[in-house]
């Protein structure tokens, strides 16, 4: 609860001004709800006074006009309210994509790909929820149940009391039911879902149950998920059905209390004062068993919180050197092992890469390629020894510095989805003339027909992957010092393959000036390599 008034602290200084817009909304939608049941006893009462039909017309035309402009507000009200969690949602999904930008990488491992795509959807939403659905909200109806309290009491302050106490009672009411409700509906889902485990395994096992005797079985085993849940629902259905009914049900008997409270005291304007009650009692009791709701589902919701504030405590701000160009990469006793585990993936690996070195990686699967190249690119970093970049510890270097010097070109790459001109801008973080991209397209011979990129990148043959991943290493590698490639050409047929073997070759030779490593599976290729390494 500490970290969500935190947020809401932080979100009024800084939408201060948005904020303010609509509290004026709150307080005309407060006044026309606070004026709507007090208008209504008076127009009852003239209308008792002067029997006349036309008083009558007029009275309801009124009563129409502030009932239409009240919808016409609220209108607006729900809109700023998604306008305003639009903001709210933006501005933490910014600040989370900063972390995961910057953060540690093995630290937002630890937590799991699948746990940080629940926490950038469905945890962002929570806070969307949280702000703009319930927290407002609370806030809103807990100021109209004041207003009509006063209003009331301006009327009859003995009923006053009377309703706040009933108030009090449906709040209790709702909120000891709701924890019951939710359990029955829990077991009830729990159930369903075993049930249709059951069925789903039936139909998996089919082959299986065709050729041997499992009919029996099989039929045993329905029989039970379908009792188990029948039985549940029938227990669960008791508690829904009748705490459901009690919280409806006081809502009638307090209703029914003011209406009896008032024929008693019957006068001159009773009529008036039945229907100003009448309508006073729902809608306090409607915004008192409102504000229970709301709280019952924001209290759900706080847990996004702690995740979201997980995410952005790893957020590390840039203050790392700027490097400029790399003309030296050296390994000293350098060591890798995953957080959480006791085996090293590299071990004492010492090196030195200077310019116009052509670096063969090689290794079985699971020798740890893929773990030096993450070094390499400063994804990781040793857990012993040391990289050095110009004689720079690489902890000490600017993140950004290394992606403007390290081009790493990966046969495994998720592409992003838009145009294949869009891609190639984004990754190369500056724009592409058409020129440029005709060029590089007819040298890869990528056909004319491939614009889009879809599904990132599945919408693409293997083959045109490839060559779009080519179009990127050769508009990219003039302005890099260091180049890191796959095998692109590793899965084409003989022309293409033959093709792209070509292009590589030429770009290496070209490239004098650059350290270049390159991932190779082939005993013997083309490349006049200068060091060979064996992982």
């Amino acid at each position: 609860m500490k970290k969500y008034f935190n947020f809401i602290r932080k979100s009024i200084i800084k939408h201060k001004g948005f904020l303010a817009q609509g509290l004026g909304m709150i307080l005309i939608l407060t006044m026309l709800q606070a004026i709507i049941p007090l208008a209504m006893r008076k127009m009852i009462s003239g209308v008792a006074v002067r029997q006349s039909a036309s008083f009558l017309a007029v009275c309801v035309l009124m009563y129409c006009a502030v009932l239409l402009l009240y919808n016409g507000i609220d209108v607006i009200w729900t809109k700023y309210l998604d306008m305003l969690g639009g903001r709210i949602l933006q501005e933490v999904r910014e600040k989370l994509y900063a972390a995961i930008s910057r953060g540690d990488y093995e630290e937002l491992l630890s937590v799991g790909k699948e746990k940080m795509k629940n926490i950038l959807y469905m945890d962002t939403l929570s806070v969307y929820s949280s702000v703009a659905c319930y927290g407002i909200q609370i806030a809103v109806n807990t100021f109209l149940l004041l207003v009509f309290f006063g209003v009331s009491a301006s009327v009859n302050w003995r009923l006053s009391i009377v309703l706040m106490a009933a108030a009090a009672v449906g709040f209790g009411i709702s909120f000891l039911s709701r924890k019951p409700i939710a359990d029955a509906s829990r077991r009830v889902n729990l159930k369903m879902k075993d049930d249709n485990q059951t069925l789903n395994e039936y139909i998996d096992r089919m082959e299986l149950t065709k050729t041997n005797h499992l009919d029996e079985y099989s039929v045993g085993k329905m029989k039970e998920s379908l009792h188990n849940f029948i039985r549940t629902s029938l227990k669960s259905d008791t508690a829904l059905v009748f705490l459901k009914n009690m919280i409806s049900q006081f809502h009638q008997i307090v209703s029914f209390a003011i209406a009896a409270f008032l024929s008693m005291t019957a006068g001159e304007s009773s009529a008036a004062d039945l229907v100003f009650y009448l309508c006073v009692v729902d809608l306090i009791l409607t915004a008192s068993q409102n504000i229970e709701s709301l709280v019952y589902s924001l209290i759900k919701l706080l847990p996004a919180y702690e995740n979201i504030d997980r995410i952005l405590e790893m957020d590390q701000p840039d203050t790392g050197e700027k490097i400029g160009r790399i003309r030296e990469i050296e390994f000293r006793d350098v060591g890798f092992a995953y957080r959480g585990t006791k085996q090293k993936v590299l071990s004492g690996k010492n090196y030195r890469f200077q310019q116009g070195d052509i670096v063969r990686i090689s290794g079985a699967n699971g020798s740890g390629k893929s773990t030096f190249v993450k070094l390499l690119t400063g994804l990781l970093r040793p857990t012993e020894g040391e990289i050095l970049l110009n004689g720079i510890p690489g902890g000490e270097v600017s993140p950004d510095s290394l992606k403007n010097e390290i081009l790493y070109i990966s046969q495994d790459e998720i592409f992003l989805n838009g145009t294949v001109h869009s891609y190639l801008e984004a990754m190369l973080n500056r724009p592409v003339s058409e020129e440029e991209l005709r060029r590089v397209r007819e040298e890869v011979q990528l056909d004319a027909s491939v614009t889009e990129i879809a599904g990132c990148g599945l919408s693409m043959s293997g083959g045109q992957r490839k060559k779009v991943l080519m179009m990127r290493l050769l508009l990219g590698s003039q302005n890099v010092s260091v180049l890191i490639l796959d095998e692109l050409e590793a899965g084409l047929d003989v022309d293409a393959k033959a093709h792209l073997t070509r292009l590589k070759k030429n770009l290496v030779e070209k490239r004098k000036d650059a350290v270049i490593f390159i991932i190779s599976h082939a005993e013997h290729e083309d490349i006049p390599f200068t060091k060979q390494i064996e992982l």
